[in-house]
Parts: C-alpha cells; sequence; structure tokens
C-alpha cells in the first residue's frame, strides 16, 4: 500500500504532461531561428499576442506567445532576452485561468540574473511561515514541444495548489535545462514545490539553488517522475507536510519505477518532512557523486535519505548529521568512498577523514566539485560535495566576445551583444562574480550577455572577482555603432543644363551625402547619355566608414538629338519635273515624342540670308532655285542643313529666261505667303 500513493501521483502527472493547451496565438513567421527582446516588467496580453506588440513594447507572456507562433529552424532554438533596465519582478497576472507561462517551440530565455529579475507567480503567503494562497504555476512545459532551455532568473511564490498543477514552480513533461536558477517560495498541494519533472520529461539543472519550497507530499523541492540530471546546485529550508502519508521526502522525492536520478556537486541541507525522507526519498534509481546530504530531517524514516524499493549508489558522499530518522534507511543503498555518519560538517575542515579519501578520476571522480574548483586537489579527491583547495592569490580574467552586424573599420552595424567569459586558475566555478557598466553607467552584476544598442561610440567597462576576493583591474572595452545610413543623398550635375532645362549631351553628375555618425567614406559619380526623356534621372550612392549605404537620384531633361525638317513644294509641274506654275513651299518640323521640342525652323533661299521660317514660301520668278531649311529645337540640337532645288518656267514663257525680271537670279526670288 505504501507505493500506491506514488502511482496516483504519476498518474497525474502523466495527465498534465499530456494535456491540450489552449493558447493565444498572434502571427506567424518564417522559419528562423527567432530572437524576442522583452522590454517591461508587466505580464499582459491586452496589446496583442506579437513582440513587440503595436506599442512598441514586449511582456514576457508575449515574448513567449510569438516564440510559439514562430519555427525556429530544424535543430534551432528561438531566444528570449531582456532589455537593460529590465529588472525587479515580473508578478504573473495571467491570460488562461491558470495564468502558467507555456513554452511550446524550442526556445532559450536568457534572464539577466536571478538576482536582477524574478518572475513571481502571484501567491500570498508562500513565504516560509505562511498560508499559501491564490496565484498558479509560473512555468509549464508540456510533453511534444521543442526543448527549452531558461537561465538567470529568480521562480518564486508560484502555487500549483490554486492553479491546480503539479508543480508550484515549473511543470516539465518536455526537455528542459535550467542554470543559475533560484526556485523557491513556490508551492505545491501533491508534488514539486519548485520543480515537478513528469513522464516523459527529461530536465537538467546546473548551478542553481532550490530553497524554502514545499508541498503537501511528494518532493517539497522536487518531485521526479522521468529522467534528471542535477549538478552543482544546493537544495535546502524545503519541507513537506503530513498530507502524503509515509513518502513526503523534503528536499527530492524520486518517484515511479521509470524514474532515474543522477546528482553530481550537491548539498542537500536543512529540508524537512513530516513522512519519510527528509532529504531525499527514493522509489527508483538513484546514484549520487561527491554529493553531501546533512542536517536534513524526517519524522518518519531515513532523515537523510529513505529507500523505498529503489537502489541508490554513493560515490565520494558525505550523508551525515540527518536527524530524527537517520541518516539513511530502507535497503539497497550501496557506498563507494562515501562517508555515512560520520561528520556533520558540509566543508571539510583540517584534518578531517574525508580529505583525500575518495577516489580518482580513473575510477568516477567528477573533475570539478560543486563550486567548480577542480578536483583532486591531493593525492585522491574530497569525499562530499567540495574539495578543500589551498590558499589563491590569483584574480579571474575576464575577456569580451562581441557579436552583432560587423561594418567596416571597426564599426558594427547593428546592436552589440556581449558576452563576458571568466577563467580562473582554479577553475570557471571559483569566480564569484563579474560586474560590467555601460558608459559610465551604475555598476551592473554580469549573469548573461546584455547589448549595447544605438549609435555612437560606446564604452564598456567589467572586471570580475574571485571566491577568494581576488579583483581583476578593470578592463575597457569599445563599442563603435552605426546602424544608420547617410542622408541627405544628392546629385550635383558637372555643367547647367545647355538650353531652357534640357541636356543634349552627355552629364556627369556626382554624388553627396551626409552621416552624423561615422562619417561619409565615399559617393558614386554617374554619367547619362540617353536615351532622350523628359523625365530622365541617375542614381548614385554614398557609404559612410561604417558600411551602410544609401542612394539618391537626380533627375533631368535629356534630348541629344537634333529635330527633323521636311520641305514641301507644291504648284504645276511639266513631266521633266519643271515647274510651270508659281511654287509653293511648306516646311514642317518634328522633334520626336521624347524631345524637348522644335523651337524655330529657319530656310536660306538661293543666294538670300537666313530667315526664320513662319508660313510657305512663294517663288514666283523663272529659274532654278535652291531652298536651304534647318531646325532647331529647344535643347539647342540644330539640324544638319537640308537642300532643295528645283526650276521653274512659267507657260508661254517657252524655256526663256522668265518675264518677271530679277533675270539675273539674284535677291529675293519669292515672298512669304
Amino acid at each position: 500500500m505504501a507505493l500506491q500513493r506514488p502511482s496516483r501521483f504519476l498518474t497525474f502527472l502523466t495527465f498534465f504532461g499530456l494535456l491540450i493547451l489552449l493558447l493565444p496565438t498572434g502571427p506567424a513567421r518564417a522559419a528562423g531561428p527567432h530572437t524576442f527582446v522583452v522590454t517591461t516588467t508587466d505580464d499582459s496580453l491586452q496589446t496583442g499576442f506579437d513582440c513587440p506588440d503595436a506599442t512598441g513594447s514586449c511582456t514576457l507572456r508575449q515574448a513567449l506567445t510569438a516564440s510559439n507562433n514562430s519555427d525556429p529552424g530544424t535543430g534551432n532554438h528561438n531566444t528570449i532576452t531582456f532589455a537593460n533596465g529590465v529588472t525587479g519582478t515580473i508578478v504573473l497576472k495571467g491570460y488562461r485561468a491558470d495564468g502558467a507561462l507555456y513554452p511550446i517551440n524550442a526556445v532559450t530565455i536568457m534572464g539577466p540574473g536571478a538576482s536582477v529579475l524574478a518572475v513571481d507567480g502571484g501567491c500570498t503567503g508562500c513565504e516560509p511561515g505562511g498560508t499559501p494562497s491564490g496565484g498558479w504555476t509560473v512555468f509549464y512545459i508540456a510533453a511534444g514541444g521543442g526543448a527549452v532551455t531558461i537561465s538567470g532568473l529568480t521562480i518564486r511564490h508560484g502555487n500549483g495548489s490554486a492553479s491546480g498543477n503539479p508543480a508550484g514552480g515549473i511543470y516539465n513533461g518536455g526537455t528542459l535545462t535550467l542554470d543559475r536558477m533560484v526556485l523557491r517560495a513556490n508551492n505545491a498541494g501533491q508534488g514539486g514545490g519548485a520543480i515537478s519533472n513528469g513522464q516523459p520529461g527529461t530536465i537538467t539543472v546546473t548551478n542553481s539553488v532550490i530553497a524554502d519550497n514545499r508541498a503537501g507530499s511528494f518532493g517539497g523541492g522536487i518531485v521526479n517522475a522521468g529522467t534528471m540530471a542535477v549538478e552543482n546546485t544546493t537544495l535546502s529550508g524545503n519541507r513537506t507536510g503530513s498530507s502524503g502519508g509515509g513518502v513526503n521526502s523534503g528536499a527530492i522525492q524520486n518517484a515511479g519505477r521509470m524514474a532515474t536520478l543522477t546528482m553530481t556537486n550537491c548539498t542537500i541541507a536543512g529540508n524537512s518532512t513530516d513522512g519519510d525522507g527528509g532529504g531525499i526519498s527514493n522509489l527508483s534509481t538513484l546514484a549520487m557523486t561527491n554529493c553531501t546530504l546533512a542536517n536534513n530531517s524526517a519524522n518518519g524514516k531515513g532523515g537523510g535519505i529513505y529507500n523505498n524499493g529503489g537502489t541508490v549508489s554513493l560515490t565520494d558522499t558525505i550523508v551525515a548529521g540527518n536527524t530524527t530518522g537517520g541518516d539513511t534507511s530502507g535497503t539497497g543503498i550501496t557506498s563507494d568512498h562515501s562517508l555515512i555518519g560520520a561528520t556533520p560538517t558540509m566543508l571539510p575542515l583540517a584534518g578531517s577523514p574525508a580529505i583525500d579519501a575518495g577516489g580518482t578520476a580513473a575510477n568516477g571522480c567528477p573533475a570539478a566539485d560543486q563550486r567548480g574548483i577542480a578536483r583532486p586537489q591531493g593525492a585522491a579527491c574530497d569525499i562530499g560535495a567540495v574539495e578543500v583547495v589551498p590558499a589563491d592569490t590569483t584574480p579571474p580574467t575576464t575577456t569580451a566576445t562581441l557579436a552583432g552586424t560587423a561594418g567596416s573599420n571597426g564599426w558594427y552595424r547593428s546592436a552589440v551583444q556581449v558576452t563576458l567569459a571568466a577563467t580562473d586558475p582554479d577553475g570557471a566555478a571559483d569566480v564569484a562574480s563579474t560586474t560590467y557598466t555601460v558608459d559610465g553607467g551604475a555598476a551592473q552584476p554580469y549573469t548573461a550577455p546584455f547589448t549595447v544598442a544605438g549609435d555612437g561610440t560606446h564604452t564598456v567597462t567589467f572586471s570580475s572577482r574571485d571566491k577568494a576576493g581576488n579583483a581583476e583591474a578593470t578592463q575597457t572595452q569599445a563599442i563603435k555603432i552605426d546602424a544608420t545610413a547617410p542622408t541627405a543623398v544628392v546629385g550635383t550635375p558637372d555643367r547647367g543644363p545647355d538650353s531652357n532645362g534640357w541636356y543634349n549631351h552627355a552629364v556627369m553628375v556626382t554624388f553627396s551625402g551626409s552621416d552624423a555618425t561615422s562619417g561619409i567614406a565615399s559617393c558614386t559619380t554617374a554619367t547619362y547619355s540617353g536615351p532622350d526623356s523628359a523625365t530622365a534621372s541617375v542614381s548614385g550612392t554614398c557609404t559612410d566608414n561604417a558600411g551602410n549605404s544609401a542612394s539618391g537620384t537626380f533627375a533631368l531633361k535629356y534630348d541629344a538629338t537634333p529635330p527633323v525638317t521636311t520641305a514641301t513644294p507644291s504648284g504645276k509641274k511639266r513631266k521633266d519635273g519643271v515647274y510651270t506654275s508659281d511654287v509653293k513651299i511648306t516646311l514642317s518640323a518634328s522633334d520626336g515624342i521624347t524631345g524637348s521640342g522644335v523651337a524655330k525652323t529657319e530656310y536660306k533661299l538661293d543666294n538670300g540670308g537666313w530667315k526664320t521660317y513662319t508660313g510657305p514660301i512663294t517663288i514666283r520668278t523663272d529659274d532654278g532655285h535652291t531652298l536651304l531649311s534647318r531646325s532647331t529645337d529647344r535643347a539647342g540640337n540644330v539640324e544638319a542643313t537640308k537642300r532643295l532645288t528645283l526650276e521653274v518656267q512659267h507657260e508661254g514663257q517657252g524655256g526663256g529666261d522668265g518675264g518677271n525680271g530679277n533675270q539675273d537670279g539674284q535677291g529675293d526670288q519669292g515672298s512669304q505667303g
């Protein structure tokens, strides 16, 4: 009968793992991956489901909704980050009845740091000593969705009891990774005050703190029915009440016969239960390496560990100082280089039997302890979660990596993401903190990559401190950003129009522009030489020193083609082509449909001077005559001179010299009609 409660609980987890969620939808995007930036601590969908919404703002709930509607692409994750200045607490107001946040597509949520930003489930009375009321589970990851990674946040005041979910802080039925998280003061009625991992869920927890959570039964801190790995993590102050009977567990319940839990470099201390398993209650498979279980208590069996029919493997692990129920209870517990009931201390003191009493790398000792300190420091690894290290006098070294759209000459053409990485001779985990400033602002703790935006030259300073108090000298990184293309790109021709606002031969246009940040690096020139058009244009480009380009257009009227003049004579004419009457000559000129238009037509008759044509020309005298004609268009193009020759012999003159005077053919041989 002792196993019936976990069986019903496993059914409860499976039901929620298969729950079909009716989530809000927004505009779909093409395959990504996509990045969404949270700009506010509000929790709302009132202004839309997209990120950013129509107001330019984005809540965490909107970012998740947008990610859920945005395919990250095969093998990719969408990313949710937080803008500078998004600090404090996001209190969930809720969209659905239970108000939880529901990641569906593969997504990485990168918080600014657990000490900087918290997501609050809205429970009142969830702090130790209070009576939980209201609120809901904070995150709910159902089975069948994409892999989810959450880092750099505090999850608190989630209440599964109020929302009917099997977890206070986080329920997982899919694939979840938690890193550098704090989960505290969450509550669940039936299992997993902080985390509930149901079938077929897989969770990895690293570098985190799970504290002061509680449940009516089944794991005040964690309940695991799937596959779970916990590393470099502390569980403390978690508690279960008496409603779950004899299989409660203060910190962790490894429930169900299919559950697998591995723990490395972990501390489980100060947890309690009114039932069995003050630290851990195990019904399945549990393996612990270099962990410390101390000062946990149970009113029933196993103040440290209660093994209820499962298997427990302890390697280089301390189980000591657990009260009421003893350090361990139950069969099936195996120990290799471990100390059970030997000492209540968590950090071995000088001369402790735990020092150099464990294994080596060859037989399973991990490469680092819970703090990231390299193992072993002596002949063999120390037993327990921490390794005794010699005095440290060397500060860490921090490097900055910049990511953005690289431009030219050391400039970036987009906002720049800055990633700081600190290393220490004693291991990366020996780095206690990294701080940075942007443009002389207040120092901020570095917990995740941050973004520097805005045109101009920015200055980022940073330094790290290790756990021994050694401080690195402040370093400086200049970041030059110009994301704005040049403006006022205009063209200047090599001369003014040739005639009446028109150009009649090739014109070269030189372009220029302005750029307020990096300055203009170069501008192009362009030459226009046709075709004829009243709406011609040439385009040019200016590029700034960052590599941003902008184009401009110069409009012009162009006509390089002269007009065409046609001379049409009329009168009586013999078969030999000689006219026997007065001859009227009409001149007509055309400049084509793309030309500038005819400005004037001129003619010259015989030996006379050039005259402007205004109407038909009449020749009345007998003789051979020559008419020259030409036209000029508005663009100044002059037509090549055309020639018309004809002979006039009026009837009755017998081919003589004509009877109308001017026999020498000089002077004006006709008149304009």
